[in-house]
């Protein structure tokens, strides 16, 4: 029913109730943009009415003026619109196959999240605050345990997919993700691992895969301890070993080549690795008795299907070890990645060259010197520790064997 009309510059705004509700509430609609523009003003009287079309409508119009669009896409138009932009710029080259599927992983984890926040596929994008993200760290290591530059990264993506849509005038600066700086905070800090202390975590990551064999996380509780394992044999990244499928291996009881992608590696370049022995059989074991899809582009670590990779899987049952058996013996703090600190730390030690290290494990001789200072630095003490130097009278000197060495 229609209560009032006036005219705002170019614009005829309708003041109307609904028919079918006695005493509704007043709502304003406007043509703009080739669209109906309808908003409820939440009050019944005329007057007051009025005055908040007026200051509705000047809003609308500052929107338009400064470039904005009145109409917002949803949320799951977002998505879609922005993984079609990535999709485009991989086909260009200049993104790889494997960000691309971190950036989805990541948005489809943006989309969980506002659903905790009642925010549906079909909320406009420029009704979601900017703040609410600050909560996105806790919700998230609600899930599983975590390192904090991880889940930075996948606000990092959320925030790019935001900034993408204000540059095509869908939302505004009050829409872009904010939350708290993690970078700096002493918890994203890896705490050095003693070789007692990580053999000690392995015992108890193994004792606890293999304790209840009945259990319906049997076959997941081997998947944490296999990934272990195989990340201390040849110093993999966690995301590298739980995403590789079965044609980058070839394998033996003796040894197992690997394959590792660009698109799973961290610096985006392919290598290939070897573990031997003891490491080797210990994979054939798994490859042979638990692993489920064996298609050549099944995932190795495959959980629900061949095609999806285990890594959501083996946090989520890596997080009950740790709240439990690891929490309970104070190595709560123990995380994959130490596996691969030690796998260098023991290279080191042994006395292999850094720069053959550092391709071995898909890192930089530079960045080997600076994580492993403190190996490097005790190596050499102790070397120069083996050998002393005796001035002979004459002021010629020998270099020789030390007493206590």
């Amino acid at each position: 029913m229609v209560r009032d009309r006036f005219q705002f510059g170019d614009h005829t705004v309708w003041l109307k109730t609904r028919p079918d509700v006695e005493l509704s509430s007043i709502f304003m609609t406007v043509w703009i943009e080739n669209k109906q523009f309808r908003k409820s003003l939440k009050t019944k009287d005329l007057e007051e009415t009025r005055e908040k079309a007026k200051k509705q409508m000047l809003n609308l119009l500052v929107k338009i003026n400064s470039g904005q669009k009145v109409f917002s896409i949803t949320v799951a138009e977002l998505r879609k619109d922005y993984l079609r932009h990535i999709d485009q710029k991989m086909a260009m080259g200049k993104l790889v196959k494997g960000t691309v599927v971190n950036i989805t992983r990541r948005i489809s984890l943006a989309m969980k999240f506002l659903e905790t926040k009642r925010h549906t596929a079909n909320t406009a994008i420029d009704a979601i605050n900017g703040d609410l993200w600050k909560d996105y760290p806790a919700w998230r290591l609600e899930k599983q345990t975590m390192r904090l530059d991880v889940i930075d990264a996948e606000l990092t993506t959320i925030r790019a997919m935001f900034l993408w849509a204000k540059e095509k005038k869908l939302c505004g600066e009050k829409n872009i993700p904010e939350w708290d700086d993690m970078q700096d905070a002493e918890d994203s800090k890896r705490r050095r691992i003693t070789a007692t202390e990580y053999a000690t975590s392995m015992g108890i990551i193994t004792a606890w895969a293999h304790a209840d064999a009945d259990s319906e996380d049997a076959y997941t509780r081997r998947l944490v301890a296999m990934v272990f394992m195989l990340i201390n044999r040849s110093g993999m990244r966690t995301g590298e070993a739980l995403q590789l499928k079965n044609s980058d291996i070839h394998a033996t009881p003796k040894d197992v080549t690997m394959n590792i992608r660009a698109e799973t590696s961290k610096v985006k370049k392919p290598r290939t690795i070897t573990i031997h022995h003891t490491g080797a059989a210990q994979f054939c074991g798994w490859l042979k008795y638990w692993r489920r899809f064996k298609k050549p582009d099944d995932y190795v670590f495959g959980c629900s299907s061949g095609d999806q990779s285990g890594i959501d899987p083996f946090y989520s049952t890596f997080k009950k070890v740790r709240e439990g058996e690891l929490t309970k013996a104070g190595l709560a703090w123990v995380d994959p990645y130490h596996g691969r600190h030690m796998f260098i730390t023991d290279c080191l030690l042994r006395g292999e060259p850094i720069h053959l290290i550092a391709k071995f494990c898909g890192t930089s001789k530079k960045m080997i010197e600076k994580t492993y200072d403190n190996v490097i630095t005790g190596m050499i003490g102790r070397k120069l520790a083996e050998r002393i130097t005796v001035y002979q009278e004459d002021g010629t000197w020998l270099v020789v064997d030390s007493p206590d060495s």
